[in-house]
């Protein structure tokens, strides 16, 4: 999502009201840090550890202080069944499990990330309310080659972005129908997507059957090759699935409730 670095007084204060150790974390926003990673602590008893990279910040900051994907949904059943594709170190997966009270079923397709994800869900004792794969999602079984950019401490992976990169790894892939299968799951409240490019394949390859078993969709868009044609084709597809839609052109968010 796009974050603007923060001199802004609405950001200083909302970190200070987030995060017990918010020194760190504007130390991390600004490049000040020196040790290699930091765990950051929310007000609400989250203990989250992040990579001294910026980027990790820049994600804590979206999922905590902007709340960018919990202000795109409606209000979620108690203790709902989330799943949560492109899981990344586990921002949102630890904010639905503690802040919602959800279920949590997780994928992250890439080794470093999920191993930093698992960290998180154990440093919270969050391993009985969420379920964790490492592997992608896309339109079908089998095996997904992703472009690896690092920088600065950050890594960056997508199969349809960064076609210059010089590292490729290839990932198990999943459909939605194994995603239902695997994780016993009847219904989903909310389905999140964060996938740098992989969403339009996603929900293009949703059944009817899916759609009537998910009541939220979130996803971030990309502008991948050809987006603005996939965009509408989703679009389309959800709307005729019976789902109301709502965007944020300034995050790059869609969000799909069932009306």
């Amino acid at each position: 999502m796009k974050y603007i670095l923060m001199p802004k007084l609405k950001h200083l204060l909302q970190s200070i009201e987030v995060f017990t150790n918010f020194i760190t974390f504007l130390r991390l926003i600004f490049g000040f840090y020196t040790d290699s990673c930091a765990v950051l602590r929310t007000r609400s008893g989250l203990s989250i550890r992040v990579r001294n990279n910026r980027w990790d910040a820049r994600i804590m900051a979206e999922t905590y202080l902007d709340r960018c994907y919990p202000g795109m949904f409606a209000p979620l059943p108690v203790n709902p069944l989330v799943v949560d594709i492109g899981g990344y170190i586990g921002d949102f997966t630890l904010y639905a499990a503690h802040e919602l009270g959800a279920r949590v079923v997780v994928y992250e397709p890439t080794p470093e990330n999920y191993a930093l994800l698992k960290e998180n869900i154990a440093l919270n004792a969050l391993e009985d309310r969420v379920t964790c794969h490492n592997a992608g999602v896309g339109s079908s079984d089998g095996r997904l080659t992703l472009n690896v950019t690092r920088g600065d401490g950050a890594l960056h992976v997508s199969g349809f972005l960064y076609a210059d990169a010089s590292e490729r790894i290839t990932v198990p892939a999943v459909s939605m129908s194994t995603v239902f299968a695997d994780n016993d799951l009847t219904h989903i409240d909310l389905l999140k997507i964060d996938c740098e490019g992989g969403e339009y394949d996603i929900i293009g390859a949703m059944t009817g059957s899916h759609f009537e078993r998910i009541d939220r969709i979130v996803f971030e868009y990309h502008p991948i090759a050809g987006f603005r044609e996939k965009m509408e084709t989703v679009r389309i597809r959800l709307t005729a699935a019976g789902y109301r839609i709502t965007e944020d052109r300034s995050n790059a968010l869609l969000a799909a409730t069932k009306v």
